[in-house]
């Protein structure tokens, strides 16, 4: 696993990447790693983006879509646009 690490960040993969990814903790998990476990927890933790275009200032009704953990980054996302409005 740490020939894995290398190989990431020889590649330019940064040290978030590699912990949102998953990556790092199924790396602290195993000595060995298959290409299938690497591959699975890669597609299972991918970031999706979706653009929502909206007209409606009341955005309760999107941010109830999302889990507790995803409402606190659109909240995040929703106030640091704002600001830079401002």
């Amino acid at each position: 696993s740490s020939s894995l690490k290398n190989m990431l960040e020889k590649n330019g993969v940064k040290q978030d990447e590699i912990e949102w990814s998953g990556l790092k903790e199924l790396m602290e998990s195993k000595e060995k790693l298959t290409r299938e476990e690497i591959e699975e927890t890669i597609k299972s933790n991918r970031l999706v983006v979706e653009v929502v275009e909206s007209e409606k200032t009341d955005i309760r009704e999107f941010v109830d879509k999302f889990d507790k953990q995803d409402r606190k980054t659109v909240v995040k996302m929703i106030n640091e646009k704002s600001e830079n409005l401002t």
